[in-house]
């Protein structure tokens, strides 16, 4: 009996590619990157919420994923959390779609975009 299905997505959360201590429970975003990458499966990443970031680092870890698509979202319960300005979010977004990565913004993005 197989534990994945032959049609299943597998994914992760990456919200940066910094340490932010004290943020969450998760293992840090490079260790999520690392096991991401060992998968020969269909991947998605979702980075949500999106967190301030490191646009080419974060870029390039996200391409190692080869993710099929990324799903892109803000905070969306008002957490004050570090996020990145809106010039940062664009530049990652453009640098994703250079890689062939198909981006699905959510809409809570919205506030964050002019």
């Amino acid at each position: 009996m197989s534990v994945w299905e032959p049609n299943g997505i597998f994914g992760t959360t990456i919200e940066t590619n910094r340490d932010i201590p004290d943020i969450s429970k998760a293992p840090r975003p490079q260790d999520r990157v690392a096991a991401m990458m060992g998968w020969q499966v269909r991947k998605f990443v979702t980075i949500e919420p999106v967190l301030d970031f490191d646009v080419d680092v974060f870029a390039e870890w996200i391409a190692r994923i080869e993710p099929e698509f990324v799903n892109l979202g803000a905070d969306s319960k008002d957490h004050h959390l570090p996020e990145p300005t809106v010039d940062k979010i664009m530049a990652l977004v453009d640098k994703l779609k250079t890689y062939g990565i198909e981006l699905r913004e959510k809409h809570n993005l919205s506030r964050l975009k002019p």
